[in-house]
C-alpha cells in the first residue's frame, strides 16, 4: 500500500517498538465495516424460535384439554372411544410437525452460526493486516539509510529502512 506517513531520517535514533509511520488502510478498514454489517445481516436471519412453534404448541395444549374432556364424558357414555382416538392421533400428528419445526429451526440456527463464525475469523484476518500496517520498529538502534519516502507505494517485505544497533560493535581484523 501507500506510505501514508514515514517519520524517520537517517542517523535518527530509536527504540524498539517506536511507531515511525503508517501505511494506507482505508480499504482494509472498509472491509471490516463491510463484514461488521454482514454479521448484522446473519443475525437478522435467526429465527425466534418460541415464536415459530407457540401456534403448533398451543394447538398441542388446547387437544391435551379436549382430550380429557372426552375421556370425561367417554366414562360417562355421553361421548364415544372413537372421539378420543381421532384426539390423539391429532396430538401425535401435531408433536411430530413440532419435532420437525425444531430440527428445521436447529438447522437454519447452526448455518447462521457457522456464517457468523467465518465472518468473525475474516474481522480477525483484518484486524491482524491492519495492526502490520503500522510500521514500528523491530529493535533499538540508529538508522543508517531510509529506503522510501511518504507517498511511495511499497510491498510487504520491502525493506523501508536500515538500522544497526551502534552500542554493541563487533571488530574483526583479520590478518
Amino acid at each position: 500500500g501507500e506510505l501514508i506517513s514515514f517519520h524517520v531520517d537517517e542517523g535518527q535514533n530509536v527504540s524498539m517498538g517506536q511507531e515511525l509511520g503508517s501505511i494506507d488502510t482505508l480499504q482494509l478498514y472498509l472491509k471490516k465495516k463491510q463484514l461488521l454489517s454482514n454479521i448484522s445481516a446473519t443475525e437478522s436471519k435467526r429465527l425466534n424460535e418460541s415464536r415459530q412453534v407457540a401456534s403448533i404448541q398451543q394447538q398441542i395444549s388446547n387437544l391435551q384439554r379436549e382430550r380429557k374432556r372426552f375421556k370425561e364424558l367417554v366414562k360417562e357414555n355421553a361421548a364415544n372411544q372413537k372421539q378420543v382416538d381421532d384426539i390423539v392421533n391429532n396430538i401425535k400428528y401435531l408433536q411430530k410437525q413440532l419435532d420437525a419445526q425444531y430440527s428445521t429451526l436447529n438447522k437454519t440456527t447452526g448455518g447462521a452460526d457457522a456464517e457468523a463464525e467465518s465472518i468473525l475469523y475474516q474481522i480477525m484476518q483484518l484486524d491482524d493486516q491492519l495492526q502490520k500496517s503500522r510500521i514500528v520498529t523491530p529493535q533499538a538502534g540508529t538508522v543508517l539509510v531510509k529506503y522510501a519516502e511518504p507517498g511511495e507505494v511499497t510491498a510487504a517485505g520491502k525493506p523501508l529502512y536500515k538500522i544497526a544497533d551502534t552500542d554493541l560493535l563487533y571488530l574483526r581484523a583479520y590478518i
